[in-house]
C-alpha cells in the first residue's frame, strides 16, 4: 500500500483563501492523504468554509483561542498518523502532483529527511509573477556561512514523521519558526530540494515593516539560542545585528520603491512553456472553481 502522506496546514481568519488551498490539494494525483487543519481560533468563517467540503480525509482541529503558528503546527504534527508530513499554508495553492512527486523522491533516497521544491510566486489574481529556484547547498557550507539561507523553503517542504515529530517548533518563536527549525538541526539532516515549482506561493505586494523586523529579531535569537549546538563563534553573534541592519535598509527600499521580497530574486517563466501553462490553468481553477 501507498504510505500515507498528512499535509498540516494552519489557519487563522483565512475565509478568502482556505477553499484554494484546499480544492488544490483534495484533487492531488496522489490519493492517500489525511488533511489536518488547525483553526488558530478564527472569528471569521474559516471553520465553516472546511466543514462544507464534507471529505472524510480532512481533519478540522479548532484551538479555542489563537495559539500563533508554531503551536498550531505543532497540534497538527501530534495528530499526524502519516508516514511523511508536508506542510502548506492557507493563502497558497498545491501543484497538482506535488505529494506525487515528492513522495517519490523521499522514497527513492531514503538518506533525505527533508524535501523541498522551487516554486512560483503568485499575485492577488493567481498569475504567476515568476519563479523562485532554490538553491541546492551542502549543509557544511550552509552552517559555515555568516548569514545561512534555508536550506529549503518552509511551505513547500515534505518530511519524514519521525524526524517532524522529534524536532518540532520552538513555540516561543513568533517569527522564523521555519529557520530556528532547519538551523538547530541541520547536524543531523539531510535536505533536498526538487527542482521544479510545485507551488505557488502568494506575494501579498505589501510589505510589512514590522514583521520583517520582528523575523530579523527572531533570526538573532535563533544564532543565540543554538550558539552551543552550532558550535557559533561569537564573533559571528556580534557582527549580526550590522548584517540585519543591512538587510532592514533593503527591505526599507523595496518597500518604497513599491516591489514584492522576491524581486530580485525571481526568475522569469516561459508562458510558452506547456508546464506553464497547464499550471497556470490550475492556480486559476483552484481560485476560481
Amino acid at each position: 500500500m501507498e504510505p500515507l502522506v498528512s499535509i498540516i496546514l494552519p489557519a487563522y481568519n483565512a475565509e478568502n483563501t482556505i477553499s484554494t488551498i484546499i480544492r488544490s490539494t483534495i484533487n492531488q494525483t496522489y490519493k492517500n492523504y489525511e488533511i489536518i487543519i488547525v483553526d488558530d481560533g478564527s472569528q471569521d468563517q474559516t471553520a465553516q468554509i472546511i466543514e462544507s467540503f464534507g471529505d472524510s480525509r480532512i481533519i478540522l482541529i479548532k484551538n479555542k483561542i489563537n495559539m500563533k503558528l508554531a503551536r498550531s503546527l505543532n497540534v497538527a504534527i501530534e495528530a499526524a498518523r502519516g508516514d511523511y508530513i508536508a506542510r502548506c499554508d492557507a493563502d497558497d495553492i498545491n501543484m497538482p502532483d506535488r505529494l506525487e512527486l515528492l513522495i517519490n523522491f523521499l522514497e527513492s533516497n531514503p538518506d533525505v529527511d527533508v524535501v523541498g521544491s522551487d516554486l512560483y510566486i503568485i499575485d492577488k489574481n493567481g498569475t504567476i509573477l515568476g519563479k523562485y529556484i532554490i538553491p541546492d547547498c551542502d549543509n557544511n557550507i550552509l552552517m559555515n556561512r555568516l548569514n545561512p539561507e534555508s536550506p529549503v523553503f518552509h511551505p513547500t517542504i515534505m518530511a519524514r514523521a519521525a524526524w517532524m515529530k522529534k524536532f518540532k517548533y520552538r513555540e516561543e518563536y513568533s517569527r522564523a519558526q521555519d529557520r530556528e527549525l532547519f538551523f538547530r538541526a541541520y547536524h543531523q539532516t539531510k535536505f533536498a530540494n526538487v527542482h521544479l515549482p510545485l507551488y505557488a506561493y502568494y506575494d501579498p505586494e505589501v510589505i510589512n515593516i514590522r514583521k520583517l523586523a520582528l523575523s530579523l529579531w527572531f533570526n538573532f535569537k535563533m544564532r543565540w539560542d543554538n550558539r552551543k549546538e552550532c558550535t557559533m563563534p561569537i564573533n559571528w553573534l556580534l557582527s549580526f545585528p550590522l548584517l540585519a541592519g543591512g538587510r532592514f535598509i533593503y527591505y526599507l527600499i523595496t518597500a518604497l520603491l513599491g516591489h514584492n521580497l522576491f524581486w530580485k530574486h525571481m526568475t522569469p517563466v516561459n508562458t510558452s512553456d506547456s508546464r506553464v501553462m497547464k499550471d497556470q490553468q490550475w492556480i486559476y481553477y483552484c481560485r476560481n472553481y
